[in-house]
Order: C-alpha cells, then structure tokens, then sequence
C-alpha cells in the first residue's frame, strides 16, 4: 500500500464521503467515481475508500511529486485492483475529484476573465500546492490575490461575501473564512492574510474557537494564534462600533 499525507488544517470527518448522483459499483472495498477511465493505469484511493482510475502519464505531467513516485517505482504496490496499482491519499473524494478535473479538463473550471468561486479554488489550490502542480497553483494564487488584496476598498470591490448558505458562488464566511486563512498561511502569502482574518473576524466566537465544517466534510480550525487575533478584531471592532453610536446619539 502506498500512502500520501495530506497537509493543511481540517481533520477527517466520522462520516463516510457522501455521492452525489453518482451510481455506486463496488470494487472489492473501493466505490468508484467519476473520472474513472477504463484504460486508466492506476487507481488514486480517496479518504473513505473511493477510488478514481486515472493514468500515470497525465499526473505525472503536470504533478512532480507523482512524476518522482512513479519514477521510482513507489506506486508498485502489492495491493492492486483490475490489475491496476492502488496509490492511498488522505484527501478528501470530492477534493480530489475537482483536482483531476483541473488536470484533465482545466478550461471547464478556469474560465478567463471570469470569476471563480471560492469553494472551487480552495481544494484546488491546497491540493496543487501539496501534488506541487505548479500552473494551477500559479493561477489559482492570481485569482486568491484579486480577492483577498491588502486594501479594504479593493476587497469591498473585487469580492462579493454573504452570511447565509443560499449562494455557492460568493465567499461566504461561515463555510469559507478559515479555510481562507488557512491557506493563506499554507502559501505564505502574508499580503492576503488581513482581509481573510477580517472574514473570520465576522463568525461567531462558538465557530472562531471550535472551526467549521466544509463541503468536504472535514472541520477547519484555525491555530491558537489565529483564533486570538479574531476574538481581539471583534473586540476592537465592538468598540469601534459602540463609540460611532455614541457619537451619532449626541451629535
């Protein structure tokens, strides 16, 4: 068996992947998902056993680490379905699903001049930034940086946010702040990280201390230090507030 850790924030949810309008076809212990290639050459194994059959040619072209994995042969494991070897990965199936989709078909998620949601570029960009894909995690940092810019007016501008689950298509900080954050930090992209602290600053403490959950169905908890930069914001923030009341009510 061949194993790859995840890296990032967010710990594993009890519950197994859901499937979404997907049929179910048991492979031994392994459900399969779409893309799954008849003519694929290795099966990608998914947290909570759902694999994908991909080819070797393809990851190894745009991910380094597959390249060096497959050029020394680590993917040679015992453990083989439909005579193809079985690679472990800890990420999630719905994340990992949206990655292959980045490398075989690109155009259908990364639309020029279009905007792309926030729940679309983050599993992407963590998971091109752990597989080292270097032109989507190139792009996707582009399109992070329009968002998440250092002046408050260019963010008002550039980023639509909403506190209610209707919309998908916005960064909406109950589902998308800390994972924000988060990534921002995996990155080291500094510049970013006052407007994704900002969003954070809007949840409630509950969330600030105990994460939130996310589409994947991992929970996303920010580092202790963070978690007191957010709670000191909305401090400051209520204070702020409190004495623009107070100057309204005696002008």
């Amino acid at each position: 068996m061949v194993s790859v850790v995840a890296s990032g924030s967010g710990r594993p949810s009890a519950k197994r992947p859901r499937i979404d309008e997907e049929e179910e076809n048991s492979i031994g212990e392994i459900a399969r998902w779409d893309p799954w290639y008849e003519d694929g050459n290795v099966i990608l194994v998914a947290y909570g056993k759902v694999g994908f059959r991909v080819h070797r040619q393809v990851l190894a072209k745009h991910s380094s680490v597959f390249h060096d994995m497959f050029l020394v042969g680590q993917a040679e494991s015992s453990e083989q379905q439909e005579g193809c070897p079985v690679v472990h990965v800890s990420d999630p199936a719905s994340d990992l699903k949206l990655f292959l989709r980045g490398l075989y078909d690109p155009l259908s998620l990364i639309h020029f001049g279009q905007r792309m949601t926030f729940s679309v570029i983050a599993p992407l960009l963590e998971l091109a930034h752990k597989y080292n894909v270097e032109s989507l995690r190139r792009e996707l940092l582009g399109r992070m940086r329009t968002a998440f810019c250092h002046k408050f007016t260019d963010f008002r501008s550039s980023a639509s946010f909403y506190t209610t689950k209707e919309s998908h298509e916005h960064i909406m900080p109950s589902r998308d702040a800390i994972r924000a954050v988060n990534l921002v930090r995996l990155m080291g992209e500094h510049s970013m990280l006052p407007m994704a602290l900002y969003l954070c600053s809007l949840l409630d403490a509950t969330d600030i201390v105990c994460g939130t959950v996310l589409d994947n169905g991992r929970r996303a908890k920010l580092s202790k230090e963070d978690q007191v930069l957010c709670i000191r914001a909305q401090t400051t923030l209520s204070l702020c507030v409190s004495k623009g009341l107070e100057n309204i009510h005696y002008t």
